[in-house]
């Protein structure tokens, strides 16, 4: 396991078509792990909620954890499924038990693409608010 990370410019994404249900896509860039796992941490120089997905062999666990403000934990599953968070709030993702995990994390950096910190996470993809 090389628990490396990539990153790419996603200047395109921002191209109006949306995610799912429609949702706008304010991200400049992308990052691709393999087999990451993190501590806790705060993604200072986001400017908007993330958009995540886990895809890979990877037993059970891989989770994404985000604390909020007041001390409550959300446990997301993110394996072949997209989650939003924002990696303004403490986040981390849990060990799990063996194979390859890989992860595509969509983010935004310009300041020109901020969005307000509402929440640390959100029920869909594509919620706007609580």
């Amino acid at each position: 396991a090389d628990g490396g990370a990539s990153v790419a410019s996603a200047a395109n994404v921002d191209d109006g078509v949306g995610v799912g249900g429609g949702c706008a896509c304010p991200y400049d860039y992308v990052a691709v792990t393999h087999n990451f796992e993190g501590s806790p941490h705060v993604d200072s120089k986001d400017t908007a909620p993330q958009l995540a997905i886990s895809l890979g062999d990877f037993g059970e666990g891989g989770e994404l954890c985000v604390s909020d403000d007041d001390g409550r934990t959300a446990v997301i599953t993110t394996k072949r499924r997209v989650a939003k968070m924002d990696g303004r709030y403490v986040h981390w993702v849990r060990g799990w038990g063996g194979g390859d995990r890989f992860s595509l994390i969509f983010y935004a950096t310009e300041e020109g693409k901020a969005r307000p910190r509402v929440r640390a996470w959100y029920e869909s993809p594509c919620a706007t608010s609580a």
